[in-house]
């Protein structure tokens, strides 16, 4: 699955249903444009789209007239991988035959606001009956935070260094989310043998030489004192 249309409405100076973030066709989106310009508000209106409990102020209602909704909604494109993601079906076992639109391969969730500091309202688009309804597809928050890209905000100051950190963070934590999905019995039993391998290790003789000095040093200070090396499980 993966984001292919943003669409904010009423969000702080963005009003209307025009403003549109096309992900079709690309991996990579730069938002370009002079100061003033929309840029953050676009970012914030994803972040307050992609984070869960957002609460809203009246700052972010446009003109602050909470008589109009802040309504900010993701398409997304269904892939052939996502019907193995046991992710996507553990809270919603039937979600393809109920939320999937045949006619164009996506699911369609909004978010919107109706008050100040509340939080957005969930909502699913229903294709059988053209109209979005409250709560809808499982997991609403997990799907937002797995398949949603992750915006990078660069400003003046930004690095060459601190930029390139964050975009191989980004990269690390994407392929090992694809390979806990795609190839999850290998995953698992990769982190089992590592677990196993640290165990062996904690338990060598250097190991216990060091616990034996370490205490005997500990020991004239606090007697009651007993500290232990151990490797730490990794979860699967």
């Amino acid at each position: 699955m993966r984001l292919k249309r943003l669409i904010v409405n009423n969000f702080r100076g963005l009003k209307g249903e025009e403003n549109i973030i096309d992900f079709e066709g690309s991996d990579i989106i730069f938002l370009i444009g002079k100061n003033n310009f929309g840029k953050s508000t676009f970012l914030d209106a994803y972040n307050f789209f992609v984070e869960p409990k957002m609460k809203s102020t009246i700052e972010d209602f446009y003109n602050k007239n909470t008589n109009i909704p802040i309504e900010i909604m993701g398409v997304f494109l269904i892939e052939d991988s996502d019907s193995k993601d046991k992710s996507l079906s553990k809270d919603d076992p039937e979600w393809i035959n109920k939320w999937v639109d045949k006619s164009d391969g996506t699911v369609k969730i909004k978010k919107v606001w109706n008050n100040v500091d509340n939080e957005g309202k969930k909502q699913t688009y229903n294709p059988d009956t053209h109209c979005y309804v409250d709560g809808g597809f499982g997991g609403f928050d997990t799907l937002l935070k797995k398949y949603a890209p992750t915006a990078i905000p660069i400003n003046a100051v930004t690095t060459a260094e601190e930029l390139e950190k964050q975009i191989n963070d980004i990269i690390t934590k994407k392929h090992i989310k694809k390979l806990e999905s795609d190839y999850s019995e290998k995953y698992n039993k990769i982190i089992i043998s590592l677990n196993e391998l640290k165990d062996d290790i904690s338990k060598s003789s250097d190991i216990n030489n060091i616990n034996t000095k370490m205490n005997m040093f500990f020991s004239e200070v606090f007697p009651d004192l007993r500290l232990q090396i151990y490797s730490i499980p990794d979860s699967c």
